[in-house]
């Protein structure tokens, strides 16, 4: 018999599971009202990151091709290993008792939404009335799950940063999550994203040579992981707790495809995309996976887990919402989708690693997630985003206070700002 895909290999680098096939499913995973969760979270409409995965629905209503027959959804069957498809029981197994923290860009979005439908959650209210879900909640399996997600495009940790790269592009979310990463969250998935490569340009403008391609995306990722797991550390949970997983990889005019790739036909796909309008897209994915590359040797260095799914994803363009919506998105997974297997990988690496969990005593946390009452924490906006001690309803002098007290960003290797002498050279 095959072993499970996560034994037996490192954390950080294991591959067992990117080796196999697309396999069409008979039935889709699930099937959901999405117009019912918005009514939930409390998000306006069909815009923004709520209504990424909407393509059945435009289907239904003549908006986008094939809507005379069911989409097909496909699940990944590995060669070399045993990947086990989680029911809803099944997850509810695993994880419960404990809070899950997701943190990243939309697409991180994506894969709560994902890991919250999939246990069959009962959503909270996002922390805003916006078209965007930001500061999310939801309860599973019979509220002995919580999950949490926070919009952060960047895994900026410090929020005194935020203000900086708001001005740089006013449409990057960025919210605080430190506190409940570091302190409430037992189990904690940070998304690489996709903004990072719109920012290199401006800063090598403003820096020159102090702020080479990719100088920003490794100095802020490596101070985010170090001061998070060493401030997780100091609550209780282990750095294999924390796991990083990398971008999805788009192949340029998705829409042309409906049905999965081989991993070299994507390839090819890729990068004979050679249309003007593609261009600059497949040179910011090209960065995207260099990145990915980073991030694996960050985990690595830092002790988290690191789950690569950006094979996987290159040979999945029909599962996108190109050809499901006017804007030619090739980023945003259909649901059911592509994402939908992401999480099953989540969910199986986090088995891998439930031994390393047991073994160490139970975290100093105090539970601060599950002490709020279940129709707060669903009914309430921002219950969870409340726990900041740094959010935006917090008293900034006595937020930096506590953080003045608690961090030492000289230990943590941040060099994001170069400080420059009279004469114009670093010091």
């Amino acid at each position: 018999m095959a072993p499970r895909c996560f034994d037996a290999c490192p954390i950080s680098s294991c591959t067992h599971h990117l080796e196999g096939t697309w396999v069409e499913r008979e039935h889709p995973l699930y099937h959901i009202s999405f117009a019912k969760i918005e009514r939930a979270l409390g998000v306006r409409g069909d815009r923004g990151s709520s209504n990424y995965g909407r393509c059945d629905e435009k289907r239904a209503l003549g908006s986008a091709p094939g809507g005379d027959k069911p989409r097909p959804t496909y699940r990944w069957n590995p060669s070399t290993c045993q990947l086990k498809e989680y029911t809803p029981e099944g997850g509810c197994g695993l994880l419960r008792g404990k809070s899950v923290m997701v943190v990243g860009d939309s697409t991180a979005g994506q894969l709560w939404y994902s890991l919250a439908i999939q246990l069959r959650a009962v959503f909270g209210r996002n922390a805003r009335f916006v078209s965007v879900l930001d500061e999310a909640v939801a309860s599973a399996c019979n509220d002995t799950v919580r999950l949490v997600f926070s919009r952060n495009d960047l895994l900026i940790l410090n929020p005194r940063d935020f203000g900086f790269f708001s001005r740089v592009d006013p449409a990057v979310k960025l919210h605080a999550f430190s506190e409940r990463a570091s302190r409430d969250a037992d189990v904690l998935l940070l998304s690489v994203g996709h903004h990072f490569p719109s920012f290199v340009g401006y800063l090598s403008d403003r820096y020159g040579a102090q702020m080479p391609p990719n100088a920003f995306f490794h100095l802020n990722l490596n101070h985010t992981l170090a001061e998070i797991i060493h401030r997780r550390r100091t609550w209780g949970h282990l750095p294999s707790s924390t796991v990083l997983i990398s971008s999805v990889i788009p192949v340029p005019g998705c829409r042309r495809f409906t049905t999965p790739l081989q991993l070299a036909d994507a390839l090819y796909a890729q990068s004979a995309a050679v249309a003007p309008e593609f261009q600059g897209l497949r040179l910011f994915w090209d960065s995207v996976l260099k990145q990915n590359t980073i991030a694996q040797w960050l985990a690595a260095t830092h002790g988290a887990a690191y789950l690569d799914i950006s094979p996987l994803s290159l040979m999945r363009p029909d599962g996108q919402m190109a050809r499901f919506s006017p804007k030619n998105d090739c980023l945003h997974s259909c649901m059911p989708g592509p994402v939908d297997t992401w999480i099953q990988l989540t969910l199986n690496l986090w088995e891998g690693l439930t031994d390393r969990w047991a073994a160490v005593a139970a975290p100093s946390h105090g539970g601060r997630l599950f002490a709020l009452d279940f129709a707060v924490w669903t009914k309430q906006r921002g219950t969870a985003y409340a726990l900041e001690l740094c959010n935006a309803r917090a008293s900034e002098r006595s937020c930096w206070a506590i953080q003045k007290r608690r961090e030492s960003f000289a230990r943590a290797h941040y060099w994001l700002f170069v400080r420059r002498s009279k004469n114009g050279s670093a010091v």
